[in-house]
This record gives C-alpha cells, sequence and structure tokens, in this order.
C-alpha cells in the first residue's frame, strides 16, 4: 500500500511556536514520529512524505534508518492537502492503493489494517460531540455510504480522523486536478475533503471505517497538544494574577494616582514601578508611601475605583483557555496574589474562572510577596509534590517568592514590554513567555524530565554525592536560593552536617549562551578537573574549592558539583585589583605560574584535556568567519577604528592556523577563564582561590595571562611588568623569551578575540549584563593595538 503524509502546508495555528508542526516535541518525541512509529507497515507498504524543501534536510535525520518511508520535496507552500497529494501521486506506485494519513494524528490501532484489501475508498470517522462548536471534517451516511462531507460543518456526529483511502490512484490524481483547476475549495483551502466531495458528487462509493476516540490521538492544534500531554501526567499550576493571567496596571496606575493625589503625591510611572507594581495594599501604604490612614479603608477605596474600570481589563492570550483545559484534565491549579481578596475575586468573576481554581491572598498569609509564604500557603493547600510545581509569575516580588519558595520551574511571564527576557530570567525564571498561545511547546522541557533537580530529589543525589566521596552525613539543607545564577550554571548554599558547601548544578533552562555551553562540553570539562585533576593541586600552593563530589541524577549522568562554600566572613570575590595593592594581582600571577609548572609537558597522562585545535573546537573557525561581517558592521559604527576591523578582519582570516600553532609545543594545562569574576581571596592573606574551571584547555599557559590581563584591568597600565613576572616565574629553561613574546601575541588573537566575536554578535536579549560587550571590545581592541600589528596578523597563517 502506498501511505501518503501531506506535510507541505504553513501550519498557521502553530505560528507562535518555534518550529513548525511536524518537529514539535510532544512527550519528547517529535509530532511527525508519533505518526510513523504508530504505523504497522507490512510486505510492500512504503509511507511517502510529502513535505516542503526547507524540511528535508531534518526529515532525512528523523527517517535515515527507515528504509520504507521516503521524503518528497516540493518547492513551494501548498494551498491545501489537495495540492499536496497532487504531487505526491506523481511518485508513488499506481498499481496500489493510496492511505493519505495527517501527520498530526497517530493511532493506537492497526490504521492500515482496518482498510487494507478493500475494493471501496474508506474514510475513517469516529462519533463526536460537537456541542463546543465544529471542529473537524464532518461526513453524512446513508446505510454506510458516504453522500456528504463538508470541512468545519457539523452536518451529521461522524467527524472525521484524517485518515482516508482510495482504491484507484489514477482516479484520485484526476480529481485533485479538478480540484485545482475548478478552484473548489473549503474556506479557501483545498482539502482533502474537498477531492472526496467531487468523487462523491460524480457517484464514486465512499464507506466509512468507525473507530472509538480511544484509539488514537490529534495533534493538530496547539489546544490538543497541551490536552494530550495534560491526560499524561499531573502537576501543579500556580499563577500570579496581575500582569500574569490579566494586564491591569494601566487601571492600578489610574486608581492610586486618584487616591494619590489626596496625599499630594503625583504618581508617575517611576513612582508606580519602584513602589506599587507587584506588592500588597498594605506594603502600599504602610511600608512604601507611609500613609498615615486606615490601611483597611483604603483597600476599599481601592476597590471601588477598579471596579468602575474592570471592563478595561485585558485577559493575556490563551490564559483563559489554559486554565479551563487544566481544570478539565483534572490538573491541580491556584491563583496566588499580593491583590486583595475582593479585586482578585471580581477579575476571576469577570474572565470567567472555574470555581474548582483556588485562591491564595498574599495579605492574608503571614507575609506577602516577596517572601515566600504566599506559595508555601498554595502548596500546602494542594498538597503538592514541590517536583511537579509550574509556576507563572511577571513581578520582581512574585519571582523571589516563588523562587524562596523552592519552586523549581518558574516561568516569567513577558507581559510587560518595558522588561526584557534578562530581568525575569535573573531573577529567577527558568523560561520566558509573552502569552500562552505556545505553552505547550515552552513546557516540553517541563514534560518529559519529570524530576527537576531541586527539592529532596536533589538533596538525595548530594547525600549520595558525598557517600561516594567518603564523607557520609545524616542531614542536608539545600537553600536553591541561588548565590549565584546565569544561563550555563546555577550556585546554591548547602549545609551538610558541619559541613558548608556550595551545589554548582547545570542551568537546563534553555538560551543561546546555554546551547554553546553544551557545544563546548563545558560542563564535562569542569566535572573532569574537579573528579581527575584537583586533588593533584594539593601538593602545591595552587588554591581551588576543596572537592566533595559529583551530583548526579537517577541514572548517575552528572548535573552538578558539591563544593567547599567560599562564601563566607573569610573570604572575598572578585575584588576590583584595579583598586588593590599590586602585590595582589602578582601572587594571582605567581599561582598561574606555578599551575603551569605543575602539568608543564605532561599532557599526555591527562587524555581527556583537550587541545585547542580539538575537534570540540573545529567549529570556531566557521563560527568566526560566519559572524565577522556582522561584528565589523556592528561595532564599526563609532566603535572600533578602520585600523581595529582591520585586524579583526585579518585575525579571522587565519583563525584556523592559530589554533593549531596554539596546540603544540611548549603546552601545559590552563584554567582557560582566569579574571578577577572567577578569582575567591582570603582576606587574611589575600590568597587567591580559583574558580569556574569550565574552559579548562591543554595549551600554552601564556593564554591564562593574557585574558586575566585584558579582563581584569581597565588599562595596560601594569601589563607589561605583569609579562615580565609571570616569564621569570616559568620553570622551563627551554621556553625562551622570544617564544614567550610570539605567544604573548597568539594568545591575544584567540580566545580572547572569540569572546569578543561571540559576546558582540549575541542578541541583547541573551546577555545578562547587556553593556558587557561595548566594554570589553573596546579593552579587548585597545590591547591588541598595542601588543600586535597587521604585518603580525599576516604571518600567522605560515
Amino acid at each position: 500500500m502506498n501511505i501518503i503524509i501531506p506535510l507541505c502546508g504553513r501550519g498557521s495555528r502553530f505560528a507562535k511556536y518555534k518550529d513548525p508542526k511536524p518537529f514539535i516535541k510532544v512527550n519528547n518525541k517529535y509530532i511527525l514520529m508519533h505518526t510513523i512509529d504508530n504505523l504497522k507497515l507490512q510486505g510492500n507498504d512504503t509511507v511517502y512524505i510529502v513535505c516542503h524543501t526547507s524540511h528535508l534536510a531534518r526529515l532525512h535525520d528523523l527517517i535515515h534508518d527507515l528504509p520504507r518511508v521516503k521524503c518528497i520535496a516540493v518547492d513551494h507552500y501548498t494551498a491545501g492537502a489537495a495540492e499536496t497529494l497532487q504531487v505526491g501521486l506523481g511518485f508513488v506506485d499506481s498499481t496500489k492503493p493510496v492511505l493519505v494519513v495527517d501527520g498530526d494524528t497517530f493511532y493506537n490501532v492497526d490504521i492500515i489494517d482496518l482498510v487494507r484489501g478493500s475494493d471501496c475508498n474508506q474514510v475513517v470517522c469516529f462519533q463526536c460531540d460537537s456541542s463546543g462548536g465544529p471542529l473537524y471534517s464532518y461526513v453524512l451516511a446513508q446505510d454506510g455510504v458516504l453522500v456528504d462531507i463538508r470541512e468545519k460543518e457539523a452536518i451529521s456526529n461522524l467527524a472525521n480522523t484524517g485518515a482516508y483511502y482510495f482504491v484507484d490512484v489514477e482516479t484520485l490524481k484526476v480529481y485533485c486536478n479538478s480540484v485545482l483547476e475548478s478552484d473548489f475549495s473549503f474556506r479557501g483551502e483545498y482539502y482533502t475533503s474537498c477531492v472526496i466531495k467531487l468523487m462523491i458528487s460524480d457517484g464514486i462509493t465512499f464507506k466509512y471505517q468507525l473507530v472509538d476516540p480511544s484509539h488514537f490521538v490529534m495533534l493538530g492544534t496547539p489546544q490538543q497538544v497541551l490536552s494530550y500531554r495534560l491526560s499524561q501526567s499531573k502537576w501543579e499550576w500556580l499563577f500570579d494574577l496581575d500582569g500574569t493571567l490579566v494586564v491591569t496596571d494601566h487601571i492600578y496606575f489610574k486608581v492610586w494616582k486618584h487616591i494619590l493625589k489626596d496625599f499630594y503625591i503625583d504618581l508617575n510611572d517611576h513612582l508606580f514601578r519602584t513602589y506599587i507594581q507587584g506588592n500588597s495594599d498594605s506594603t502600599v501604604i504602610t511600608d512604601n508611601f507611609n500613609l498615615h490612614v486606615d490601611p483597611h479603608i483604603l483597600s476599599q477605596r481601592k476597590d471601588a475605583l477598579f471596579k468602575e474600570y474592570i471592563d478595561e481589563i485585558r485577559v493575556v492570550p490563551g490564559a483563559v483557555e489554559l486554565l479551563h483545559e487544566l481544570v478539565k484534565w483534572g490538573q491541580n491549579v491556584c491563583i496566588v496574589t499580593n491583590c486583595n481578596r475582593v479585586t482578585a475575586e471580581l477579575i476571576l468573576k469577570h474572565m470567567c474562572i472555574p470555581e474548582s481554581v483556588l485562591l491564595v491572598i498574599g495579605g492574608e498569609c503571614a507575609h506577602p510577596k516577596p517572601y515566600p509564604h504566599p506559595y508555601l500557603r498554595a502548596m500546602e493547600l494542594l498538597g503538592s509534590d514541590m517536583n511537579r510545581t509550574i509556576v507563572f509569575e511577571d513581578s520582581s516580588s512574585g519571582l523571589l517568592s516563588a523562587r524562596s519558595a523552592g519552586c523549581p520551574k518558574i516561568i516569567g511571564v513577558h507581559t510587560d514590554m518595558r522588561n526584557d527576557q534578562h530581568f525575569y530570567i535573573v531573577r529567577g525564571a527558568n523560561m520566558v513567555i509573552s502569552d500562552y498561545l505556545a505553552v505547550s511547546e515552552v513546557l516540553e522541557d517541563t514534560f518529559t524530565n519529570v524530576a527537576p533537580q531541586t527539592g529532596p530529589l536533589l538533596e538525595k543525589a548530594i547525600q549520595r554525592a558525598l557517600i561516594c566521596n567518603g564523607t557520609p552525613t545524616d542531614i542536608i539543607k539545600l537553600d536553591t536560593t541561588k548565590l549565584k545564577g546565569g544561563y550555563i550554571a546555577d550556585v546554591m548554599s548547602v549545609k551538610a552536617d558541619n559541613l558548608e558547601l556550595v551545589c554548582k548544578m547545570e542551568n537546563t533552562a534553555p538560551s543561546n549562551l546555554r546551547t554553546v555551553a553544551v557545544d563546548l562540553d563545558l560542563y564535562n570539562r569542569e566535572y573532569y578537573f574537579y573528579e581527575a585533576i584537583s586533588n593533584l593541586l594539593n601538593v602545591t600552593n595552587v588554591r581551588t574549592p576543596h572537592f566533595y563530589g559529583t551530583v548526579r541524577d537517577e541514572h548517575y549522568k552528572p548535573i552538578g558539583l558539591l563544593l567547599q562554600n567560599l562564601g563566607t566572613s573569610e573570604y572575598i570575590l572578585a575584588p576590583d585589583l584595579n583598586n588593590e595593592p599590586l602585590e595582589v594581582s602578582l601572587k594571582v600571577i605567581q599561582r598561574m605560574a606555578e599551575l603551569h609548572n605543575t602539568f608543564w609537558g605532561k599532557g599526555e597522562h591527562f587524555s581527556l584535556l583537550k587541545r585547542n585545535n580539538d575537534s570540540q573546537f573545529n567549529g570556531w573557525t566557521d563560527f568566526i568567519q560566519t559572524r565577522i561581517a556582522e561584528f565589523c558592521t556592528k561595532w564599526g559604527k563609532g566603535v572600533l577604528t578602520s585600523h581595529q576591523l582591520e585586524l579583526a578582519q585579518r585575525i579571522s582570516n587565519n583563525f584556523r592556523a592559530i589554533q593549531d600553532k596554539l596546540s603544540n609545543g611548549n603546552l601545559t594545562l590552563c584554567h582557560g577563564d582566569i579574571k578577577s569574576g572567577n578569582l575567591f581571596f582570603r582576606k587574611a592573606d589575600m590568597e587567591p582561590y580559583f574558580i569556574d574551571w569550565q574552559y579548562l584547555i591543554y595549551g600554552r599557559g601564556v593564554q591564562d595571562l593574557v585574558f586575566f590581563l585584558i579582563e581584569s584591568y581597565k588599562d595596560t597600565k601594569y601589563t607589561d611588568l605583569f609579562k615580565e613576572y609571570y616569564f621569570t616565574q616559568i620553570d622551563c629553561p627551554e621556553y625562551t623569551k622570544q617564544l614567550f613574546e610570539y605567544d604573548f601575541k597568539l594568545a591575544i588573537c584567540y580566545y580572547p578575540f572569540f569572546v569578543g566575536i561571540w559576546f558582540g554578535t549575541t542578541p541583547q536579549s541573551d546577555l545578562i549584563d547587556v553593556n558587557f560587550p561595548y566594554f570589553y571590545i573596546k579593552k579587548l581592541f585597545n590591547f591588541m593595538e598595542k601588543y600586535i600589528d597587521l604585518p603580525f596578523c599576516d604571518t600567522l597563517g605560515v
């Protein structure tokens, strides 16, 4: 049998999703693969996927080991399945019947066997209730034979599943052509039902095969995708109200402006965002504005004013539909708000939210947001498992409250366009959305990873790591409030009996920088350092946090590190070395040189150490050369000089040669990212402790020196002194001053340059510090101009 899956439409229902519909993951599998994997092929059955050429590469990756699945490419988006079929039919075996199957539906029964061998055209149907409005194509039958078919018009209770069987290929070709030539469509689209309609009109017989709704799953709309996911697992859903489900700030601004006018306060945007937005009435009245008025009376007045503007509420797109879907599937839902109860209930009634949705008022708890009490109260009411809790929040106070309560999955809701995504990420959000229209895609990671890395499961993993490392302990207390967080890792404090530790966990939230971190193998490189190398430094003066073990999940995959907590009063992190005594910097350089001396020429004993030209970094040159034009265009507008831009272009042209040169000769273990921000100092003697070893590399030691000088100092005032001091500390007679000077120049052109191009072409929305690229790039190129010139760049490729 020929089985055709038409996939050449635009998929407009999933326009808010980043991937085309066939490649949206549902329970960790692409929608299309749900369909294909549930087809039970026999004998000479062949599946033909008729797709747009832009999807061809991804499809080949998915089906390369499925010999009976073939692709037919179309170079334009079609106007419907009938046009897609017309193309596909030119490639199939015309002696076999055809089963057309929608690529967004999969079956728990053998849909092919259901029609195999039939000598009559067939439509697969199910009995449905159309009280919610017509959602499918429908057929009308008399004595088991179809007499009509319509699209999105409920002419009976028989709806089509999206599987259509045609006995004769040549006849099907004729009617596909007829649909297109006569411009016969339903609602402006050439559906497969249009073809069947014309065939029925000409007296060609179609019968229907009835299947039970439990025998198939439709994933053709975002709501169907969400419904299927919700049917597979149960979660606790906690939502803030104002700014998260509804946009009300414009109303609150009017209300508070009216109220505060009586106290001679002229409310403006700055005052509103700083002192009112996200706070409870009592906090605004008593703490923030110190108004001498009965808070209860003022709240009543506020409620009355708010009610006057209730029709101006703007519901966040998809919010109401999501809440109803959650209730329908028996999910636990609670609204957690600092809004007072009267106004909150007024808003929920206006939104027609189901009564089963619980409500927690921050002002009725021991403390409102930003304290954790409102979210702790919500989880208590729901009897919820912390590890299966999802929070949606829009404000600083709400994000802090949820994170402080230990909620593992926090979604920032970006309805206030004055805040960028960075605003939410640095305040504890795992990801950010602007509405709920594509929420099922955003939450794919949540539904497929059902054991988030916080709470009791993580505590057990930490205890297991300590036992494996010879430090058994009975009591683990994890503080999930992040000491340090970013796109690569989150750091949380841990108390294990009398030990003060930190747990450095991989940040699994999706972002461009997280993707690069995985591509560069940053996590595994740091695991390797602490597991195989860090203890060797105990016989040197080079200090790192003491390593207590690798945290692994239930499948023994490493997910984090347990390290000595240096965030105590005995240590200081990242002092400004420009303002510290010169001796502090010299001690860092001395310890840096000792690290390099210790491992000089010993790379063969550390087989997992990577060199600069390791296959892991083959893409760096392509990355640089792909982005150099964008970089020069962006930073050539008043930031970099024409000479500096020419330096950048010539380094880019020779980047592969630079990688090779730094991978041979006098090599040693390099930290890879030494800068003041990656240094703790013991206050008693300003002894440096080196942290963040994820950029570990086997290269030229001077690479560490160069990056340290560029990153940590505002100018080159002491650069030559630091250079000379480092060279005097290197204990390798064959490493001449001439070699050192050459390596110094090479090192400038490698990792510091790569960082400049990387961050200099990264979208601002992906940056934690949006000003970092400007200041770093200015320093880098001023440093570069002092030590290298164009003739040197021209020798790099020799």
